[in-house]
């Protein structure tokens, strides 16, 4: 934060400008939001060729004097930003949660057992969807900011979706699956 408010006070284009270069930096949210998702999942991103910005490395040259760049990381992740390695699994276990909640509850409804086949398949299911989901929104958050050297940025929308398909997958059945074995509703 402290680094984007210099950023924006070094342009020194008055109080309309800088607010124009943070409504700018705000457009771009979407796209730091994909970036951020495909940082987290692993495959990371670029600003520029040749860098790389993933959890395991961090490598860029110089970069534009964009607030938004600002808030890139430093280096690898390391100590207790390792923790947030596990925020993709912790949603896909949220997402089978979820859905075995909604599953059982429908069961009770109808006072039928609810089965495992019909909840690990919809728990599996999650993982393609989302693998889908995060592709298309890295394909469309991935582009060139001009020539030269920002020519390619933003995720392999590839990459994002295989890896979104199999943590999402794995998240989301372990959740379902946990959820079915400690509910105390009806089997």
């Amino acid at each position: 934060g402290g680094d984007a408010a210099d950023l924006i006070g070094a342009y020194r284009t008055g109080v309309a400008g800088q607010a124009g270069i943070t409504l700018v930096s705000l457009a771009y949210a979407p796209n730091a939001t994909i970036w951020s998702v495909s940082y987290l999942l692993g495959p990371g991103f670029a600003v520029g060729t040749d860098t790389a910005v993933r959890t395991s490395e961090v490598s860029v040259g110089a970069l534009p004097a964009v607030p938004l760049l600002a808030g890139l990381p430093r280096g690898p992740v390391d100590g207790l930003g390792a923790g947030l390695l596990a925020v993709p699994v912790l949603a896909g276990m949220a997402a089978g949660w979820l859905l075995a909640r909604r599953l059982l509850r429908l069961a009770a409804d109808d006072r039928a057992p609810l089965r495992w086949g019909p909840l690990l398949g919809a728990a599996a299911l999650a993982g393609p969807v989302a693998g889908l989901l995060l592709g298309a929104a890295a394909a469309a958050s991935a582009g060139s900011l001009g020539g030269g050297r920002l020519v390619q940025v933003g995720p392999v929308a590839w990459q994002v979706a295989a890896v979104a398909t199999a943590v999402v997958t794995v998240g989301a059945l372990i959740g379902a699956a946990a959820t079915r074995v400690l509910s105390r509703a009806p089997r």
